[in-house]
């Protein structure tokens, strides 16, 4: 192995790490749900990919429709994969999903490339399959007891081994079906898919949160709580005069317009 094929596997490493350790960062960090999250770690990650690889590439842009098409597709499952990986930071240990997300992006690979392409394992590969489903037995056995929710936290670590698997899969199957064209507009396509992805995904669950068909019977339920709340406030007319509530102070104890009447 020559030196700078050692310096790109150590960057490599490096900053597959990285990346799992900032998404670990940012999903404990944000103050919402960690669905909430995922949107927003999406459209930020995917349009600085996406914008940096296209200045990167000098403005360029071209892909073919096998590109796009596999592009497209991969785009989704960067979505996924991250969505997993946010939900799987605040269930358990970095290091579990750590193993999780390099034993998928390994061995997924490795079986359809055999299995689809016709690849042969070599000694190397068979060897490291073997140390990884090691530490994968030594860490299960004493690291699910850290789950925060308990054995069903761990779905996401099996999402975070797949999402991560197929996302690597539709990498390698587009470089074999292309011949290493069109590197740059396969990330391009993948991540900006993914920002736009997360837009769409955005903007559905804030519609449906808020939904107008729900309004109505939020304020109709509470505008006789609030009259019930008032009227229990205000015992006689002398307790009226000594402490006789400010219409903000009304206001500020129900928290939505209309409870003054």
């Amino acid at each position: 192995m020559s030196l700078a094929v050692a310096v790109l596997v150590a960057g490599e490493i490096l900053f597959y790490t990285g990346q799992g350790f900032f998404s670990k960062l940012f999903s404990l960090s944000h103050p919402g749900k960690a669905s909430d999250a995922t949107p927003g770690f999406n459209m930020i990650y995917g349009l600085v990919v996406a914008l940096g690889t296209w200045v990167f590439t000098g403005f360029r842009l071209r892909p073919d429709a096998l590109t796009l098409v596999i592009g497209s597709i991969n785009g989704v499952s960067l979505f996924f994969y991250n969505f997993s990986a946010i939900h799987a930071a605040q269930s358990g240990p970095y290091s579990l999903q750590s193993l999780m997300s390099s034993f998928g992006n390994i061995l997924i690979p490795m079986i359809i490339s055999f299995s689809i392409w016709g690849d042969r394992l070599n000694g190397l590969q068979l060897t490291g399959i073997a140390f990884m489903m090691g530490a994968f037995v030594l860490f299960n056995s004493a690291g699910l007891k850290s789950l925060k929710t308990g054995q069903k936290g761990f779905i996401w670590f099996v999402m975070v081994f797949i999402m991560n698997g197929v996302y690597s899969s539709f990498n390698d199957a587009q470089q074999r079906l292309e011949a290493g064209a069109h590197r740059q507009d396969m990330i391009i396509i993948t991540f900006l898919t993914a920002a736009l992805f997360s837009i769409a995904y955005s903007s559905s669950s804030s519609t449906t949160t808020t939904s107008p068909q729900q309004a109505p019977s939020t304020i109709l339920e509470e505008i006789p709580r609030a009259r019930m709340n008032s009227s229990a406030a205000m015992p006689s007319a002398s307790a009226r005069t000594r402490s006789s509530p400010s219409p903000a102070t009304v206001w500020n104890r129900h928290s939505m317009p209309g409870m003054i009447f």
